[in-house]
């Protein structure tokens, strides 16, 4: 009779205890804010905020691990069910993942402390151009050789310094970093005009569930609607617009 009463508590507890979310592993670098920072800071990041948020609404619980970047993008190329959010599309990368979802669009610009550059041509006349990674090889290729490439802060620095004369990089990355990280008079940093779109992904390992695709997919729209996408925007970015999301077969 015990062992009986026992099974039905037993039973009747699980029908009373809401049921777990289903894990979901992902992976990301702390070193690229606003967009993911330190998992302990007030502000852990743009990408980490939405994330959860999205992961939440599509009744998951999202396990970030934080990794050397390199390491992450790895990790997630080769081990099964594991997402990673941060990614930038181009043709290296493209044929390694799924492709998920877009996490953000934004701008590329020369950010500058005195007139606004709002072209490549306009920028070609300057003595020195703070860049890096992408950015930096994409002018290259347009033949700038007045380049200095240095991570975001650095090169933020030597713009506040006067050692560059403008930065080529993401807007709403300038925006953060110079004002949040560094501290700087936001009003002292002049954004140029749009040079190209520049957008932000949720990627994963090829295999990973489709059905879990389309939920998450799913509940991005649903927070873009409801603006729960615009507060987390709002938080991190200030007044820069909210530029349309890509769809995931875009490929830009």
């Amino acid at each position: 009779m015990l062992k009986r009463f026992t099974a039905m508590a037993c039973a009747a507890a699980m029908l009373a205890t809401p049921a777990l979310s289903e894990a979901l592993r992902a992976v990301t670098y702390e070193g690229l804010s606003p967009f993911t920072r330190e998992a302990s800071a007030d502000l852990p990041g743009f990408n980490v905020e939405l994330m959860n948020a999205v992961a939440a609404r599509a009744g998951y619980e999202l396990q970030t691990e934080y990794l050397p970047w390199k390491r992450a993008q790895k990790v997630a190329a080769e081990e099964a069910d594991t997402l990673i959010f941060g990614l930038g599309r181009n043709a290296t990368r493209e044929p390694k993942y799924k492709w998920v979802m877009n996490l953000l669009t934004a701008e590329s610009v020369f950010v500058s402390t005195s007139g606004s550059i709002d072209s490549l041509d306009a920028a070609r006349d300057l003595g020195r151009i703070g860049s890096r990674s992408l950015y930096f090889t994409q002018l290259e290729k347009e033949g700038f050789t007045n380049l200095e490439n240095s991570d975001i802060v650095n090169n933020l620095k030597k713009l506040k310094a006067g050692r560059v004369d403008a930065v080529y990089t993401v807007s709403s990355r300038a925006v953060f970093v110079w004002s949040q990280d560094l501290g700087y008079d936001p009003n002292e940093l002049t954004i140029g005009a749009s040079i190209a779109p520049v957008t932000i992904w949720l990627a994963a390992h090829k295999d990973f569930d489709e059905a879990k695709v389309a939920k998450l997919q799913a509940a991005l729209k649903d927070v873009v609607a409801d603006g729960t996408y615009e507060t987390i925007h709002k938080k991190y970015f200030g007044v820069l617009p909210i530029l349309d999301l890509c769809a995931a077969d875009c490929n830009s």
